[in-house]
């Protein structure tokens, strides 16, 4: 550009009238209004006697997960996982001076093993006949065997997002459903949200499995999509599905404690941590009219608290039968990350 030219413009394409405007921090306000309606929803539902169990508990619980999972979609994943998107992106995070607590870490001295079995397939076989193409008389028969087979989960007991369902619960002191259960609060906030979301939460068989991925797992497949995933196995020169391509978060996410399954358990603390931080935030513009907090409580049998198979802990996912003579024993182990 020369002086005599003056500034130059590139030609704009498009429309020329834009959508509603509303800066990231003015967006962020509106995601707290999402939260606080599905927190208040809940209390509504659950009312102070907490007297709703059973079915209604367990929908109530997976239906605020979800919301739950949005809200961390448009706070801290972003849409498509692209950072620009985020509304708590590192501009609006250094311009709030606001870091993110670690997930707690849990000593090898507090935890006990507890195991959790599925199937149960005793021996059985599969018969295929086949048909003459004219008469339909039987021709021929192959008789294809199953041998037994059965799903066993090793478990470090507790895992993150549990680490206070030790003991024996009571009606005044349940296990909690609450941030401190996943994050160490008493430790001073140092991450920014790819720290935070990289922290490994589980690991699966060796395998870390990150905050990030289970919160992808309830936003990808349940709240923005709803995407079965009770195969997670390909077969023949079948392309795998997104869920194929990484079953360990959909294996965890079918396992469920008190009725709550693990990745619910995680978004759920996950989201009420930020929700809690945000309104908390002198900076951050708190929506209109009465605001909520919440912590749930669950409870087992006092027999139950401590036995190896807990009957407070189960899977609900799905197996596939395998055809063959010898039995068959699925063998995964899951702990928390560390020594603590």
């Amino acid at each position: 550009m020369s002086d005599d030219e003056g500034p130059q413009f590139f030609p704009a394409k498009g429309s020329i009238v834009g959508g509603y405007s509303a800066d990231k921090r003015g967006r962020l306000t509106e995601a707290l209004q999402d939260m606080l309606l599905a927190v208040s929803g809940m209390a509504m539902q659950f009312g102070e006697d907490g007297s709703v169990e059973g079915e209604a508990w367990t929908t109530g619980v997976a239906t605020l997960a979800r919301a739950c999972s949005m809200f961390l979609r448009k706070t801290v994943l972003g849409d498509f996982g692209r950072k620009e998107t985020r509304l708590l992106d590192d501009g609006v995070l250094d311009g709030l001076g606001l870091r993110f607590h670690r997930l707690v870490k849990i000593p090898r001295a507090l935890r006990r093993p507890i195991r959790i079995e599925f199937g149960g397939i005793q021996r059985g076989e599969m018969r295929i006949t086949k048909l003459n193409d004219d008469t339909r008389e039987p021709e021929r028969t192959w008789i294809v065997p199953m041998g037994a087979q059965t799903l066993e989960l090793a478990i470090e007991w507790p895992l993150p997002g549990a680490v206070g369902w030790t003991g024996v619960p009571t009606e005044q002191a349940p296990w909690q459903v609450a941030p401190e259960m996943l994050f160490s609060l008493d430790r001073e906030p140092s991450m920014n949200c790819d720290a935070w979301l990289g922290q490994q939460v589980v690991r699966f068989d060796d395998r870390g499995i990150s905050l990030k991925e289970l919160i992808q797992t309830v936003v990808n497949f349940e709240a923005a999509h709803s995407v079965s995933t009770s195969r997670l196995a390909t077969v023949g020169d079948e392309a795998p599905g997104r869920a194929a391509r990484n079953p360990a978060p959909h294996i965890l996410n079918a396992l469920t404690f008190c009725g709550i399954r693990y990745a619910h358990l995680v978004v759920i603390e996950s989201a009420l941590y930020l929700y809690d931080t945000l309104l908390e935030h002198e900076s951050v513009t708190r929506p209109k009219g009465d605001i909520y907090s919440m912590k749930l409580g669950v409870a087992c049998d006092s027999d139950q608290s401590e036995t190896e198979t807990p009957n407070w802990a189960n899977f609900q996912g799905t197996m596939m039968i395998a055809f063959n003579n010898a039995p068959t024993v699925i063998r995964h182990e899951i702990r928390p990350v560390g020594q603590g």
